[in-house]
Formats: C-alpha cells, sequence, structure tokens
C-alpha cells in the first residue's frame, strides 16, 4: 500500500466560530504485500547480471501524519 489516508469532517459545531473542523491520519508506505525477502521490494539493479540485488542498503521510509483542519 502506498499511501492511505483516514479522516472524518465535523460540521456545525455547536453555536460557536468554528464552521467545520476535520480530523485525519495519513500513512505512507505503510507495508508491503510480496514474496521479495530483501530489505525492499523497490531494490535498483543496473544491469542484467545483478537483477533482485539489493544495490540500495537502505529500505524505503514510511511515514505517518496525523492533523487538524478548523475553518472559522
Amino acid at each position: 500500500v502506498r499511501n492511505i489516508e483516514f479522516g472524518y469532517t465535523f460540521n456545525k459545531l455547536g453555536a460557536g466560530k468554528i464552521k467545520s473542523a476535520r480530523i485525519f491520519l495519513n500513512a505512507t508506505n505503510l507495508f508491503y504485500i510480496t514474496k521479495y525477502k530483501g530489505a525492499s521490494p523497490e531494490s535498483t539493479s543496473a544491469d542484467l547480471l545483478s537483477q533482485n540485488v539489493d544495490l540500495n542498503p537502505y529500505p524505503v521510509s514510511s511515514n505517518a501524519r496525523a492533523g487538524v483542519n478548523v475553518k472559522f
């Protein structure tokens, strides 16, 4: 899964000055579904002799973000 986002928007919150609010959680490169045994299934190979060889020693990083958007 490359990118996934969950969120919920609240409309007309009470009698205050807030028109709406949105909370969300976003994740990038959360996990891979593969039978590849190396560090990263997105391996790079320069030529035909080095197919399926991880030339990059670092796997692809995962990121997670959470946030709140408020409209007044």
